[in-house]
């Protein structure tokens, strides 16, 4: 469990100091927006976001620019943000160990 927390330390770390790649960035803008279109494929989908919309935010046209929110995110606030949220004292870790049954 150690050596596997220590290879996420790792990794936030690394993202906390450099910029991820654009590779990695171009690849979770293309996921976000082939999600958010996949999302609205369907009446159903549609409904479920637009009741999500004025649910939680009271403004249902906010179906309308939810794209343009997400894709505004640059390079630079991934590693701005991280650097402010991911650390240690942030963080909760579940060690989950299945009963171990003789079958």
């Amino acid at each position: 469990m150690e050596e596997v927390l220590g290879i996420f330390d790792e990794e936030i770390g690394r993202i906390k100091k450099t910029l991820v790649s654009q590779y990695e960035f171009e690849k979770a803008r293309n996921s976000t927006v082939s999600s958010y279109v996949g999302r609205l494929s369907t009446n159903s989908g549609v409904a479920d976001a637009l009741a999500h919309y004025h649910t939680i935010f009271k403004d249902a046209g906010l179906i309308n620019s939810e794209v343009d929110r997400e894709l505004a995110v640059t390079r630079e606030s991934i590693k701005r943000v991280s650097g402010e949220m991911l650390n240690e004292d942030r963080r909760v870790v579940l060690k989950y160990f299945p009963s171990q049954t003789n079958k």
